[in-house]
């Protein structure tokens, strides 16, 4: 992966040793011990998680795979016939009606959009790591430090628009402006010509991040804690994307001399599985409690079913809990 330079030049990947070293760094995380928490750091608030299933797996879109080089292209016919057939479906009071609330919509269904799905609880994104206890491969979860990546982000759109600098300044919370309807068209979705895709350096403006949420929310993400890790470059990939970033990060802020890392990688080994899928079903993170209906159920008892050996069996046969 691009990003294993990255990694490997700030210390920033840990192979994890045993699942209580894993869950005590997933506690870290959340900054709600005093002793562990570190003024300045925002732990418990800069951090986003990504759990991924294979630990090879890149930082990757659903449009960086399927689209390639003419993601942009691709985004625009997606989202175009999603809307002139998404009423067939819907009630019009749920309706999506900016872009934004439409490509989180169309995630929501497996529809190739540049979301990046990330979550606000470390638990949540270790169950989508370790969910297949069956599976023969290492897990990961990936932790970003938003703040250090909003930060660089929003110095770049200020350098292009000094402008705007005032206008985010009227908001509470910055990054949240950029969800607005013609703010996320501006700086996400900009009407770009053939020649723009085919130069990319004129549009390194709009090669940045942000961690957005759509003001409309489905069940789903609210019950995951969802939020949405989104590039507006169209086009570089993600990752790359965000590597650029990083170097600019590193270029102020010097991360090698010993700050946090922006992005770290834990990689859990597949024997983990198991244990740290027990552990999960005793926090109710489970299938059941993450995807709504039948389907969630069913889902969480495929799930037990890979969990589960000669002992459990047996004591279910003698009714005890399983």
């Amino acid at each position: 992966m691009l990003i294993d330079a990255y990694l490997e030049r700030n210390e920033a990947q840990r192979t994890m040793n045993s699942p209580e070293e894993c869950l005590d760094l997933l506690r870290d995380f959340t900054g709600i011990e005093e002793d562990k928490y570190h003024a300045g750091t925002g732990r418990g608030m800069a951090h986003l998680f990504r759990g991924h299933e294979d630990a090879s797996y890149p930082l990757q879109t659903t449009l960086d795979r399927k689209g390639g080089r003419n993601k942009r292209r691709a985004e625009d016919f997606l989202l175009q016939q999603f809307r002139r057939r998404m009423h067939h479906y819907l009630p019009s009071e749920s309706l999506p009606n900016s872009d934004l609330t439409t490509l989180a919509l169309m995630q929501h269904y497996g529809v190739p959009t540049r979301l990046l799905d990330v979550t606000r609880s470390p638990y949540i994104a270790l169950y989508f790591a370790v969910r297949d206890a069956l599976k023969d491969a290492d897990a990961a979860i990936w932790v970003f430090n938003t703040t250090n990546i909003r930060t660089t982000s929003l110095r770049r759109t200020f350098s292009k628009d000094p402008k705007l600098a005032k206008e985010i300044g009227k908001f509470y919370d910055p990054h949240m402006a950029f969800t607005r309807k013609e703010l996320f068209k501006k700086w996400f979705m900009p009407d770009v010509s053939w020649s723009d895709l085919q130069s990319p350096e004129s549009l390194r403006h709009h090669e940045i991040i942000f961690e957005l949420d759509p003001f409309t929310m489905n069940p789903r993400l609210a019950v995951q804690q969802g939020f949405f890790l989104v590039s507006g470059s169209p086009c570089k990939t993600f990752e790359e994307t965000l590597i650029d970033l990083l170097e600019e990060i590193e270029s102020h802020m010097g991360e090698s001399g010993g700050r946090e890392p922006s992005v770290f990688k834990m990689v859990i080994p597949k024997w983990m599985r198991t244990p740290l899928m027990r552990h999960l079903e005793k926090m109710n993170i489970t299938a059941a409690s993450l995807f709504e209906g039948l389907g969630g159920f069913a889902d969480f008892l495929r799930e037990k079913l890979t969990m589960m050996d000669e002992n459990d069996f047996l004591g279910y046969m003698m009714g005890l809990p399983t």
